[in-house]
């Protein structure tokens, strides 16, 4: 648990800033541990173009609930598998599922042949 908290406090930014335009990386503002709303991103920020740090901070929990939030998880399950706030498990729910169906860290939907 410490590794993860010491993660989130490396990539934390100092101060709060807006997504550049024209950014693709999806990223909510959210409230966690320390009480202080930042923006965090909701994928992994190796898959994201352009410079995505100056705008967002990674948390490997938040990863980690966006994913199991696109596969289907409720909001409650994901606050307590992920030990996040369930303020912010509902939000990061919402965003998955309102998310568009051609983005990278949607799962691939397998297409069956029509049946004659």
């Amino acid at each position: 648990m410490h590794l993860l908290q010491r993660l989130a406090k490396l990539t934390a930014p100092a101060v709060r800033r807006l997504a550049p335009a024209g950014c693709a990386c999806p990223s909510l503002p959210l409230t966690l541990f320390d009480g202080t709303p930042r923006t965090y991103l909701l994928d992994d920020p190796a898959g994201c173009p352009g410079p995505h740090a100056r705008h967002a901070a990674y948390h490997p929990r938040v990863h980690l609930a966006y994913l199991l939030a696109r596969q289907g998880h409720e909001a409650r399950w994901l606050a307590q598998f992920t030990d996040l706030p369930l303020a912010a498990a509902h939000r990061i729910s919402r965003a998955a599922t309102s998310a568009p169906s051609n983005h990278p860290s949607s799962p691939a939907r397998a297409t069956s042949p029509a049946r004659r």
